[in-house]
């Protein structure tokens, strides 16, 4: 074989190594003992308890809801909030899509970056992503738990932004709460403004029968 017959084969190869880095999945991480029995835990062949309905779906992957603690009618900002996406997985996704959430206010501009805030998307001490979506199990409910500090100074509304992305594709959702031109499904959180905190004002009270002397000095 000549030179130049290798120089192909070379380049071929660098080629398919490139493509493969950048779509397809992560290497599987070395993940302990400890961590499987961790991402085991979230994955349920039922529907959980208090879960908050939506309707999206992304291929096969649909998600059902979503649980929220603290669940009230309005989050404070500045308080930590958790977050699970509810996914029922009827079939995995393709190889090299990840889960992308981003909480944005109502002009659609990113407050917090969410991509890794859970232990689906990230655990520490791995390089990769622990449970990727071509990975997730047929007829299985996946529990994704988002844990974040809501900004102090969030607007009354906000909105999470939730989807898959590979490279700078994005899946097109189908559904009522979905945004197909972004690419995204929505949960929308009311935030309720930190009330400031007011300084108590004490006055020394004089002795009875006394009078206050108005002498110009400020002692």
């Amino acid at each position: 074989m000549g030179a130049r017959c290798w120089g192909r084969l070379l380049v071929s190869a660098l080629q398919t190594a490139l493509c493969s880095g950048c779509v397809g999945d992560p290497v599987d991480p070395a993940l302990s003992d400890e961590q499987r029995e961790a991402l085991k835990a979230l994955e349920t062949d039922t529907v959980p308890a208090g879960l908050i309905q939506t309707d999206a779906q992304f291929d096969g992957v649909h998600l059902a809801g979503y649980l929220l603690e603290p669940r009230t009618l309005a989050l404070e900002a500045g308080s930590e909030v958790s977050v699970t996406l509810v996914w029922r997985v009827e079939a995995a996704l393709e190889s090299g899509y990840r889960p992308f959430t981003h909480l944005l206010d109502p002009d659609g501009r990113i407050l917090l970056n969410l991509d890794d805030a859970g232990p689906v998307r990230a655990m520490e001490g791995l390089g990769g992503v622990p449970w990727p979506p071509s990975r997730w199990q047929a007829g299985s409910y996946l529990l994704d738990r988002l844990r974040f500090t809501l900004p102090s100074g969030a607007p009354e509304q906000v909105k999470l932004a939730v989807g898959f992305f590979r490279g700078r594709e994005r899946l097109t959702p189908r559904g009522g709460a979905t945004d197909p031109r972004a690419g995204y499904a929505t949960i929308a959180l009311a935030v309720e403004a930190t009330s400031p905190t007011v300084p108590e004002l004490t006055a020394p009270r004089l002795p009875s029968g006394s009078r206050i002397a108005i002498d110009g000095r400020l002692d």
